[in-house]
């Protein structure tokens, strides 16, 4: 909020308070753990289930893209990707499980 009269201190101590993550000098403290998350879903996905084109053909196909627009940092596929999603059968009585370190674990319920 702008404030009418502030002195040049004060607008310098004001633009401290608020430091954004994302790039620059201020990089998010959690980047790493959210990274290592993303990481290990995908394995589990990958490794735990099969993945098929729902239109049956055998070979995945790179989607046309979307125009690009101002503001976005990567292109949009132009359409929706249709896939049929089913679990590995010698793993349907697996129990999924991550270990976080220090002996913390999550397990899924």
């Amino acid at each position: 909020m702008k404030k009418e009269g502030a002195d040049r201190e004060e607008r310098k101590l004001k633009s401290k308070v608020f430091i954004p993550f994302g790039g620059g000098k201020h990089l998010c403290p959690g980047r790493h753990v959210a990274f290592a998350e993303v990481v290990s879903f995908v394995a589990v996905m990958i490794y735990g289930f099969e993945v098929d084109m729902k239109s049956g053909e055998k070979a995945f196909k790179v989607p046309d893209r979307a125009t690009m627009r101002a503001g976005n940092n990567t292109r949009n596929p132009a359409s929706d990707m249709e896939v049929i999603i089913k679990q590995r059968e010698e793993l349907k009585n697996v129990e999924w499980g991550f270990e976080l370190g220090s002996g913390v674990t999550a397990d899924a319920e």
